[in-house]
């Protein structure tokens, strides 16, 4: 009976979606990933692309291009992206503290060109604010969640808060080839650092699961919104060589900076390889995480998601925890539209070892396939299918006594985009987990999630 009203519930929601839908379906496109401060994106600056004109159907907006002004705005610096994602998810099956949830987030995303606006060259501007409400499914006896894009600015509630506030300064080296030097500071929002074609997003455009948007692993040093600075040596548009400094506590609902770095900082150090492999595109990372704040592997984490089990004796807090990682993406299929758009499928993973002493995880293998449209009359869909294993640190497992049996998590998603339109995509998304509290059984979260860019 749980299982049927589940399903019953599921079906009425994605009837109300449909509803809501333009009945036109001329054209179809996913919904554009909002795209991090990147040196590919900021090298642009100073020659942009101007945007073809195109009629109501074949635009990126809901709300079209305002007669125009939003193209004009554009050319004199100003992009403004509004989008709202909803969804509703449940547990049809294991161990459940809810059997469903609705919520949902309204987000804005507002970048200046200084160079445009003010003459400043190489300078830009990011505004970013979201508000979010409702609930989110949860499975007994996991350490992970399965809606991404909830945990931020907290994981209950409707609140709303700015996630970013940040500048960037790029200083050529040799522009024509797309060298910079890049430096910045500000207020950021962790989610915008993925540059996977094939995963992140942040819940909204790919998989919903934090695994596969984020290195579980990392949320211990490195706050989902928090104050910090940036610095790139980037090398033909791509970053090479990396290095932030971040806040190592969160603030996602106020300013964090008369108390900034009062408990430790965190250190991030990468080095990224744009790959060409059967003269297909592909990137390499390898990144290096340390924090002074001290922690153990009992604190309840920075978003407000509290452990499921508790420690048999108390322990010391302790400094110098550290993350090693490493990521790739793989194209199989390439091909670049006329648009600037690129269409194709591949493969990506991630490989993160963590210190055993502060963190739950002591290693994590994720692997996952996907990309764009199966068929060239559906290129703008986007599907995926990948498979994470979070393993249980000895010394987490040593710690929570030998009456509780813990054992690394599993954790598969699938998900599917339909393009209704360039700027309405129908999401159905399935996820399987295996929770690291052995017994607790296996929950399959099936779960319909829309998102329109206004």
């Amino acid at each position: 009976m749980i299982i049927t009203r589940f399903y019953v519930r599921l079906l009425l929601v994605a009837a109300v979606m449909l509803l809501l839908m333009p009945r036109d379906g001329r054209c179809q496109q996913d919904s554009p990933a909002h795209a991090p401060n990147s040196a590919a994106a900021l090298s642009a600056q100073a020659t942009p692309s101007p945007t073809p004109e195109t009629d109501y159907w074949d635009g990126d907006w809901l709300t079209g291009d305002w007669d125009g002004q939003r193209n004009r705005l554009r050319e004199k610096g100003i992009e403004l992206d509004f989008r709202l994602t909803q969804h509703y998810q449940g547990v049809a099956n294991g161990s459940v503290l809810e059997h469903g949830g609705y919520g949902g987030k309204f987000d804005t995303d507002m970048r200046f060109n200084m160079a445009k606006l003010a003459g400043w060259k190489g300078l830009s501007v990011q505004v970013r604010t979201e508000t979010r409400w409702g609930n989110f499914a949860k499975v007994v006896g996991t350490k992970l969640i399965p809606i991404t894009y909830m945990i931020t600015p907290k994981t209950s509630g409707t609140v709303s808060a700015i996630s970013a506030l940040n500048f960037t300064q790029l200083i050529p080296l040799n522009a024509d080839k797309g060298d910079f030097i890049m430096f910045g500071a500000g207020r950021y929002y962790g989610f915008d650092g993925a540059d996977s074609p094939f995963n992140g997003g942040g819940g909204h455009t790919t998989f919903m699961h934090l695994a596969f948007n984020g290195t579980p692993t990392n949320g211990r040093l490195v706050p989902s919104v928090t104050n910090g600075a940036n610095f790139a040596w980037i090398r033909k548009g791509n970053p090479f060589l990396t290095f932030s400094v971040r806040d190592a506590v969160g603030h996602p609902t106020s300013p964090g900076i008369s108390d900034m770095f009062k408990e430790g900082a965190t250190f991030i150090t990468g080095v990224n390889f744009p790959t060409k492999w059967l003269n297909k595109s592909g990137k390499q990372a390898v990144t290096v995480m340390m924090t002074t704040r001290k922690l153990t592997p009992f604190d309840d984490r920075q978003d407000g998601i509290i452990n499921p089990v508790e420690p048999v004796e108390p322990l010391t807090p302790k400094s110098g925890s550290w993350i090693i990682q490493y990521k790739f993406f793989q194209y199989f299929k390439e091909h670049k539209e006329q648009n600037g758009m690129t269409t194709g499928w591949g493969v990506f993973g991630t490989f993160a070892g963590a210190d055993g002493k502060t963190n739950k995880s002591g290693a994590v293998l994720t692997l996952g396939i996907g990309g764009t449209g199966p068929f060239q009359s559906r290129k703008y869909d986007r599907w995926g299918a990948a498979f994470v294993i979070d393993g249980v640190s000895r010394v987490y497992r040593r710690q929570v006594g030998a009456a509780i049996h813990l054992d690394s998590e599993h954790v598969f998603e699938g998900f599917y985009n339909f393009a209704i339109t360039r700027f309405v995509t129908l999401t159905g998304d399935v996820q399987v987990i295996r929770p690291m509290l052995t017994g607790s059984g296996i929950a399959v979260l099936p779960a319909a999630r829309m998102v329109i860019n206004f």
